[in-house]
C-alpha cells in the first residue's frame, strides 16, 4: 500500500506540473484549448504506439464509451471558457477541481469501495484546499462580472456541468477496470489500457483543432511549443500512473489524493516559480492539502 500511495502522490505532482503549463501558455497568449490540442497530439500518438498490440482487441462497446468520454472531455474546455465569460474564475476552478467526487461515489455504489472515517475527513480537507486555492488572488475579478438573476442561474448550471463532465475520464478509467469483454473475464483496462487513453486524446485533439481553426485562434510562438510540451510531460505521466493504479487501489486514493497533491504542487510552484503573492487563501490551501494527505489512509 505504501508504494501505491507514493505513486498516487507522484501522479498528483505531475498533474500539478501540467496545471502550471497552462500558466506558461498565457505568457504567449496561447489559449488553454490550444495547449490541450498539443497535449492530445502527443497523447494520441504516444499511447497509441505503446498500445500497438492492443488495437486488435478494440470492440464497438469500448469505442462507444471512449467516443462519448472524449467528446465530453472537450466540452469541459468549452464550458470553462463560457463560465469565465459570465462569472469569476474562482467557482469555475473549484468545480473543475472537484471532479474526483463523482468517481468516488461511482466506486462506492458500483464497485463496493468503502471509505474510512479518516478518508471522509480527508475528502472534506481536499474540498477545503480546492476552495481555498480557487479564491487565491481572484477577489478583484468578482466585481467585473454581471450579477443578474438569469446569469446566476446559467452560471450555476454551467458549474454543475463542469463538475460532472470533468469527472468522466476518471469514471471511464474506473469503469474499464471492471467492465469485461463479452464472454470473457478480461477487463477493458488490462487488454486496451493504452488504447483507451489514445482514443480519448484523439477526440479531444480533433474537436479542439476544428474549434481553433473555425475561430481562427491559433497562436504560433515559442510558448505554443513550451506549454503543450510541459503539459504533455505532466498529464501523460500522471495518466500513466493512474492507469496503473486504477484497479489496484480505491478511487479515494487514486483520484482524491492525486487531486490534493496537484493543488499543493501548483500552489507551491506558482509562488516559487512565478513569484505570485502569498495570500491568506494560499496558506489555507497548503494547510488543507497537507491535512488531506495525512488523513487519506
Amino acid at each position: 500500500m505504501t508504494s501505491i500511495i507514493l505513486l498516487s502522490l507522484l501522479s498528483g505532482m505531475m498533474f500539478g506540473i501540467s496545471g502550471i503549463a497552462y500558466r506558461v501558455g498565457t505568457l504567449g497568449n496561447v489559449q488553454p484549448n490550444q495547449c490541450g490540442v498539443g497535449l492530445s497530439v502527443i497523447g494520441f500518438v504516444g499511447f497509441g504506439l505503446l498500445g500497438l498490440q492492443e488495437w486488435q482487441h478494440l470492440d464497438w462497446r469500448l469505442l462507444l464509451i471512449l467516443t462519448v468520454t472524449g467528446c465530453v472531455q472537450y466540452l469541459v474546455m468549452v464550458l470553462l471558457r463560457y463560465a469565465l465569460k459570465i462569472g469569476p474564475l474562482s467557482p469555475a476552478w473549484c468545480a473543475v477541481s472537484l471532479g474526483f467526487i463523482p468517481v468516488i461515489i461511482y466506486a462506492a455504489i458500483c464497485c463496493g469501495e468503502k471509505l474510512s472515517v479518516f478518508q471522509y475527513v480527508s475528502i472534506a480537507a481536499t474540498v477545503g484546499a480546492i476552495v481555498s486555492a480557487s479564491f487565491s488572488g481572484e477577489e478583484n475579478n468578482e466585481s467585473k462580472k454581471s450579477s443578474s438573476r438569469w446569469n446566476k442561474i446559467v452560471y450555476c448550471i454551467v458549474l454543475l456541468l463542469l463538475l460532472l463532465f470533468n469527472s468522466t475520464l476518471s469514471v471511464t478509467l474506473k469503469l474499464c477496470s471492471n467492465l469485461t469483454f463479452a464472454g470473457s473475464t478480461v477487463t477493458y483496462k488490462s487488454a486496451c489500457g493504452n488504447v483507451i487513453l489514445s482514443l480519448i486524446y484523439f477526440f479531444i485533439m480533433t474537436l479542439g483543432a476544428i474549434d481553433l481553426t473555425l475561430k481562427r485562434e491559433w497562436v504560433f510562438n515559442r510558448y505554443a511549443c513550451y506549454a503543450p510540451a510541459l503539459l504533455a510531460l505532466g498529464a501523460c505521466s500522471a495518466f500513466i500512473l493512474q492507469l496503473y493504479l486504477v484497479d489496484r487501489a480505491p478511487a479515494v486514493i487514486v483520484f482524491a489524493l492525486s487531486s490534493t497533491v496537484s493543488i499543493l504542487t501548483a500552489a507551491l510552484l506558482s509562488v516559487g516559480v512565478f513569484k505570485e503573492k502569498i495570500t491568506r487563501a494560499w496558506y489555507f490551501t497548503i494547510g488543507f492539502s497537507i491535512l488531506a494527505i495525512i488523513l487519506n489512509r
